[in-house]
């Protein structure tokens, strides 16, 4: 399934945050950064467990607390 993290800020930080993240066999794949738009692809989830999943990794960093994003699947 592939997912949408939409945000003007930290990029970088997301794709790192999600890409490094291995737990109960979930597995982020960055495949591409568009402007505000990135996409990855993920393991094993259905659609709104990977919607909640992505946005707790998110918050769960020392920038993910202030940071306004928006997640959502294609």
């Amino acid at each position: 399934m592939k997912i949408v993290v939409n945000s003007a800020l930290m990029g970088e930080q997301i794709i790192s945050a999600l890409t490094s993240y291995k737990e109960d066999n979930v597995k982020y794949e960055f495949i591409s950064k568009i402007g505000m738009k990135i996409e990855f692809e993920v393991t094993e989830m259905e659609k709104t467990a990977a919607i909640d999943l992505t946005k707790k990794i998110i918050r769960s960093q020392d920038f993910g607390s202030a940071l306004y994003f928006q997640v959502t699947t294609l």
